[in-house]
Order: structure tokens, then C-alpha cells, then sequence
């Protein structure tokens, strides 16, 4: 996906929060904390999903699966913490026709 800096990142998530108030059309943000649990736990992104997955190698086979279509039309950002997770959830989405994919870098 493409890397985005945290500025570039919350840049983003600002536009698609203050969308609202204006007529521009945009694609729906879909957010996605590509963490495991614990780390989700500690503290995430307002509105942000987490695959109920309880390891991530299982990611493209229980995620991706099922809502990689839903995803096509949409603008996705995904997080996790070392920058691997977000890079391998980036090609499995891509690999199914997503192809609006972002991450947080740094």
C-alpha cells in the first residue's frame, strides 16, 4: 500500500470526518488496525476495525476472504505497530481487487 506519514495519515482521517459537511463526494474511509489484541486493547483509532483473527497469519483466509469484495470501492488505511503486518495485509488486499490501500508509516 501506499506509506503515509502520521501528518499525511491524520490528514486523511480529517478530510473523511469533516466530509460530511461539505458536498464532495468521497470514498467511504474504512480503517483497520492490523494489530493483535493485546495491542488493540492498549489503546486504538477511533472507529477503527480489528479482524477477529486470532493470529494474523490467518488474515487473508479469514478477512480477506470475506470482505475484500466490500472493500473494492472503499479508501482503506491500516495501522500496526512494526510496519511487516501492514505490508502483508497491503498485497493480500491488493492481490483480491482492493486497490485504494494505504498504511500508517514511522
Amino acid at each position: 500500500g501506499i506509506h503515509l506519514t502520521p501528518e499525511q495519515f491524520h490528514a486523511v482521517l480529517q478530510q473523511h470526518h469533516h466530509s460530511d459537511n461539505n458536498n464532495e463526494k468521497k470514498k467511504e474511509l474504512v480503517l483497520i488496525d492490523v494489530r493483535n489484541t493485546f495491542e488493540h486493547a492498549i489503546g486504538h483509532f477511533k472507529d477503527s476495525i480489528r479482524p477477529p483473527l486470532t493470529t494474523f497469519s490467518s488474515f487473508d483466509a479469514q478477512f480477506c476472504d470475506k470482505f475484500a469484495d466490500k472493500l473494492k470501492d472503499k479508501k482503506v488505511l491500516m495501522y500496526c505497530t512494526g510496519g511487516i503486518r501492514c505490508e502483508k495485509a497491503s498485497v493480500m488486499l491488493k492481490k483480491r481487487g482492493v486497490k485504494d490501500v494505504s498504511q500508517l508509516s514511522g
